[in-house]
């Protein structure tokens, strides 16, 4: 498998916008349905059968309000949002949301050391993942973004239903300090910081 092994500053260079402007990753609502408040195994990110945080590909907020907008502030559509994200067509027939890491979460997870720097062999990685962190968004490089791992997200103890009705009455649902798996490990630990998701359409 690929493995890159990046220089210090070229790390801290990539680090850069997501700790001054947080960290951000697109989904579609079946995998919130499916994954983030499935009974068995409630997570944002990977958890393997032995109960191992693996991780949650994200990019920075930065690159991902410059890419999904129109020149007049419009989300663009979910056709066109898959194309940047180098995913099918339909990913976002079940609605658009954002998991939305704010900038004190991202700059507290990096304090704890939980980021992590995606390799061709990081699973759950793309065949197209290409140095530089980045994803390969099709013929048009100029919509690659660079990519990090969040650490991943416990959810037990956090209901459907909850969220339902937070969407509903205001449009994202807010965790304070969530708790999240040291990476490659069974480990969980709080972190300062707000984490949301937020639907941005349906």
């Amino acid at each position: 498998a690929r493995q890159y092994d990046y220089p210090e500053t070229y790390k801290e260079a990539i680090k850069k916008p997501y700790l001054e402007g947080g960290a951000s990753s697109v989904v579609n609502g079946d995998s919130i349905e499916n994954f983030v408040f499935d009974e068995d195994a409630s997570s944002i990110g990977r958890v393997t059968q032995d109960g191992i945080g693996q991780g949650n590909f994200a990019t920075s907020i930065v690159e991902d309000s410059a890419l999904l907008y129109d020149k007049s502030g419009t989300l663009k559509s979910g056709h066109e949002i898959a194309t940047v994200k180098g995913v099918s067509d339909n990913t976002y027939k079940s609605g658009i949301y954002q998991y939305e890491y704010s900038p004190e979460l991202v700059r507290n997870m990096d304090k704890e050391g939980l980021l992590q720097f995606p390799n061709g062999d990081t699973p759950g990685s793309s065949s197209l993942n290409i140095p530089g962190a980045k994803t390969w968004a099709g013929s048009d490089i100029k919509m690659s973004e660079s990519e990090l791992l969040m650490p991943t997200i416990d959810m037990k103890g956090h209901s459907y239903d909850d969220f339902l009705s937070a969407i509903e009455r205001q449009g994202y649902y807010e965790i304070k300090n969530p708790r999240v798996y040291r990476p490659g490990t069974n480990e969980i630990i709080s972190v300062e910081g707000i984490f949301r998701i937020n639907q941005w359409s349906k």
